[in-house]
């Protein structure tokens, strides 16, 4: 009985014993194949290196840098023409997570924390993806309240001249304008807006990490103040429900107290007592557990002691 000739890789088969169309039909086969892997492969190569790029974005989140911003838009004359913000120590929100205020010392703009290339915001007792530096332009983050008013969109990604420097920017929105950011590699938030409001921040100057971008007067003028005296600002947001943010600056390290009280002078709860370090300090009261109404809030350290009101409106 006849053999079979031996065949390898690379040889022509037109002498194949199986036939004609079964020799064609097993070789266009092996061409669809080897064009799939092809194509398969060149596409992961382009989605990891798409991703490589975008996930080497550096968004600094130290407490030593500082960004100095200027009111571009706004429809509130409340708000300050000019805001230097940094991030504070971290707290944990009544969700159970540690998130940074960012903050101008008596007032925070944001709670963020940092996972690998997502930036989280603290929201309403929970919280949505403000930003994503491993998205690529088009693609959706998360949804704010879990509605379709609320989607973060990574809008665009491109290279621009920010401070005489080259740096990549990438654009994020939401479709309830809650977020309207631009965030520059190594430098930080460019522009912002706050939630809730129709005011516009935009990054005039910056000291990050021992760099100093643009116009930087107000921020050097904050980093050499020594505060002489202990402060209390008022609660944010206030009126409030559930939680609230109080803010305070000690001169230097002291035994101090905050305490919560109702109208009729009771303690209702005792949310500082102990010894704190000099500088900015932060601290949350979750509300969920008392009836709106009047309370007050006394701040006591040294010899210093400063009572201010708030409302519990649910």
């Amino acid at each position: 009985m006849p053999q079979s000739p031996t065949k390898t890789f690379g040889d022509k088969l037109s002498a194949s014993p199986l036939g004609g169309g079964k020799r064609n039909c097993y070789l266009k086969g092996f061409t669809i194949i080897k064009t799939t892997i092809a194509f398969l492969t060149s596409f992961i190569i382009v989605l990891c290196i798409s991703a490589q790029a975008q996930s080497d974005f550096v968004f600094p989140f130290d407490t030593t840098s500082r960004w100095e911003y200027d009111v571009i838009s706004s429809f509130d004359p409340y708000h300050p023409g000019h805001i230097t913000l940094r991030f504070l120590k971290d707290i944990k929100m009544p969700n159970g997570r540690i998130y940074k205020p960012f903050s101008d010392g008596f007032h925070t703009i944001f709670y963020l924390r940092k996972d690998s290339s997502r930036i989280f915001q603290y929201w309403d007792t929970t919280e949505f993806i403000r930003y994503d530096f491993a998205k690529l332009p088009g693609d959706t983050l998360s949804e704010i309240f879990k509605s379709p008013d609320g989607i973060v969109i990574l809008i665009g990604s491109q290279m621009k001249i920010v401070f005489g420097s080259s740096k990549k920017v990438m654009s994020f929105q939401s479709s309830n304008a809650m977020v309207w950011d631009d965030v520059a590699d190594t430098i930080g938030i460019l522009n912002f807006n706050p939630e809730g409001t129709d005011v516009m921040y935009q990054l005039t100057g910056a000291f990050v990490n021992g760099q100093t971008y643009g116009v930087t007067t107000h921020v050097s003028k904050i980093m050499q103040l020594v505060p002489r005296n202990p402060s209390l600002a008022q609660n944010y947001p206030n009126p409030f429900n559930p939680s609230t943010t109080f803010t305070f600056v000690l001169p230097s390290r002291s035994r101090s107290i905050m305490t919560v009280y109702n109208v009729l002078g009771s303690v209702v709860i005792k949310l500082v007592d102990g010894e704190l370090d000099s500088g900015t300090h932060t601290v949350i009261w979750d509300a969920s557990g008392y009836s709106s109404g009047i309370y007050f809030y006394t701040l006591q350290t040294g010899n210093f002691r400063l009572t201010k009101r708030m409302l519990l409106l649910k």
